[in-house]
């Protein structure tokens, strides 16, 4: 029986690739080839191919990405990242990614404790002048620091070489930064800033066993920072003091040598919101999802809970949070807070700390959509308002610790043998659902899979923006994976047309519902009145209310019944559409596009569906 594989050809941007000229071949161990045919919505190349190993290769007119094996069996889908010939490669979970050599450029990453303002001028002018170092120009950045803060990028003519990056790691510990990481920048392309240093992520075969495992990282003068203990492996995230371009070249030796199963960088990914822009309001967000015949059908079933029920809890992890808003105020039917808890994961304090200060309306604006109080005349009311909320000030750039701030929310034990002294206690009862209006256009890396998986095991239902970029998700966006759920953004009807795909919003394979979320009003950080919201930022938490008010109705629903039962009761939208990828696909039941999943969420639906 022949096996399907489709592979997703991306370019030096990280997106796939949209050029008629990428050619894709599978060599078989004889030597034979077979060319994979461009599918018909240009999104990656198929064809069909007995199972066993293959060799990979991609090439165009002027780039190819670096060859790779892969072992075809059923149905199989890979991504391959273009470069040019004798770039540097890095892997990151299944992917293979070229970058260009970083010449004349340095980096440096605050994965705890970000400093403010002030300090970040004082040791950047110090580390400019000492080093001969200049700002490196970035749209949307701050002079030399970008992400917010959380990373600082360089120019200068050494500033990639060992002794600048060691003479700025004792000038940041001088200034009693200890904790920050100084790299090279391997991607500068705004809103997807990353930088590589000498840490790297590391999980050696079974057969190597911990004494050995010990030994070969002893070889390399490589210090443990923290290990990940899951199921019956071990994962190292550990620091080989070399030149992180040198740090690559001994993960791939240990690759070649069959001793690794992981060997990736402890990579700094900037994370961004994915907010659309600005939006003109309109006031029928809740009746178009269904929400209305939900509260009645919850409300039906026990009057306390027509708003959810105070026992589910669901977690905002975004930026920019007032805790004081009066629609978050009150409290619950059971007479409990409405917030549950709260924590700041870029400066490492609760919100409720009197020196915490948001400067981003975003996060506001996702949790009035689920949150706001619908007993006021404030005019503005969430999708689930009576369950209980953890706020959680994001960071603003993976490492291996992002994942544990999702275990963090989700209330799971952590896996990592050791946290930062400033590591919350564990909240008093974690998350029944996640939503993440954010993202890092990153392939998924092996920590972060372990972690989706452990959610989704534990019945934590993740609820994902696809983002504003219009393009597919493929190894595009990091959390496009497992059993995430991923939701796109729709506009209108209106003047222009029916209810469609916003023209921003990413798509693909991954997506499994939409929302409405331009337009939709929600909360203000200044509380004068509404901030009209948009983008895929506010169609997420548009589903994960629903999600909530579904969990309301039977608490017991595991992750897969979720996805089943948004997925079979979404409302199509969009159907006469003939745009590739867009179109619908009715081979399959139930019909799907690559716009907008299986159709729009239907609140009214799903809730009766759970109430079986």
């Amino acid at each position: 029986m022949l096996a399907e594989i489709r592979v997703f050809v991306h370019g030096v941007d990280g997106r796939v690739y949209e050029g008629d000229d990428a050619v894709v071949e599978l060599i078989d161990p004889t030597g034979a080839g077979t060319t994979l045919v461009r599918e018909a919505d240009g999104l990656c190349h198929a064809g069909r191919v007995a199972p066993g190993p293959y060799r990979l290769m991609v090439r165009t007119g002027w780039l190819l990405a670096p060859e790779r094996h892969v072992e075809v069996d059923r149905e199989y889908e890979v991504s391959a990242y273009l470069g040019e010939r004798g770039w540097p490669t890095y892997w990151l979970g299944d992917a293979y990614v070229p970058f260009a050599v970083p010449t004349n450029l340095l980096g440096i990453g605050f994965p705890l404790q970000v400093p403010d303002a002030g300090l970040a001028r004082r040791i950047g002018t110090e580390l400019m002048r000492t080093l001969d170092l200049h700002p490196l120009p970035i749209e949307g950045g701050d002079g030399f620091r970008h992400a917010e803060g959380s990373m600082w990028l360089f120019t200068g003519p050494s500033a990639h070489e060992t002794g600048a990056l060691e003479a700025a790691r004792q000038i940041l510990r001088d200034r009693g930064v200890e904790t920050a990481r100084v790299g090279v920048p391997v991607d500068t392309v705004p809103e997807q800033l990353k930088v590589i240093d000498d840490q790297v992520v590391v999980r050696f075969r079974p057969d190597v066993g911990p004494a050995r495992a010990e030994r070969l990282l002893g070889t390399v003068g490589a210090e443990v920072v923290r290990e990940y203990r899951r199921r019956d492996t071990t994962t190292y995230v550990a620091r080989i003091p070399v030149h992180p371009l040198e740090a690559l070249v001994q993960l791939e030796r240990w690759r070649a040598e069959e001793l690794t199963v992981v060997g990736e960088p402890n990579i700094m990914a900037q994370i961004v919101s994915h907010p659309s822009g600005p939006s003109t309001a309109r006031q029928d967000t809740l009746a178009r999802h269904g929400v209305d015949t939900a509260w009645a059908l919850l409300a039906a079933a026990d009057p306390s809970h027509r708003f959810g029920d105070p026992q589910v809890v669901v977690a905002t992890v975004d930026k920019g949070f007032r805790l004081s808003h009066p629609d978050l105020a009150g409290t619950l039917t059971n007479g409990e807070p409405r917030i549950l808890a709260t924590f700041d994961f870029v400066r490492y304090r609760p919100l409720t700390d009197p020196t915490y200060v948001p400067y981003s309306n975003h996060g506001m604006g996702v949790l009035g959509l689920i949150a706001a109080r619908a007993d006021n005349t404030l005019g503005v009311a969430g999708v689930a308002p009576n369950t209980r909320q953890i706020c959680v000030e994001r960071p603003d750039m993976t490492t291996d610790l992002y994942c544990e701030v999702l275990r963090w929310v989700a209330g799971l034990p952590s896996a990592a043998t050791k946290l930062p002294a400033v590591w919350p206690a564990p909240v008093p009862r974690g998350a029944d659902v996640l939503c993440c209006s954010h993202g890092s256009t990153l392939a998924t890396s092996t920590l972060l899979k372990d972690a989706i998986e452990d959610l989704a095991d534990a019945d934590r239902v993740v609820v994902y923006s696809a983002g504003n970029k219009n393009a597919p998700l493929t190894g595009y966006q990091y959390c496009a994976w497992g059993k995430n759920i991923i939701v796109a953004n729709t506009m209108g009807p209106d003047e222009e047309g029916p209810e469609r795909r916003h023209p921003s919003s990413n798509y693909g394979r991954e997506l499994l519902v939409c929302a409405q979320g331009e337009g939709a009003p929600s909360l203000d950080l200044s509380r004068a009145g509404p901030q009209i919201f948009g983008g895929t930022s506010a169609a997420a938490p548009i589903v994960a209310g629903v999600i909530a008010l579904m969990r309301s109705a039977e608490p017991t629903l595991t992750v897969d019944q979720v996805r089943s039962i948004l997925r079979d009761t979404a409302a199509p939208v969009d159907v006469t559409n003939k745009n590739k990828p867009g179109e619908w696909d009715h081979t399959v039941r139930p019909s799907f596009s690559q716009w907008y999943g299986y159709g729009r969420v239907n609140a009214g639906a799903a809730v009766e569906r759970a109430l079986r």
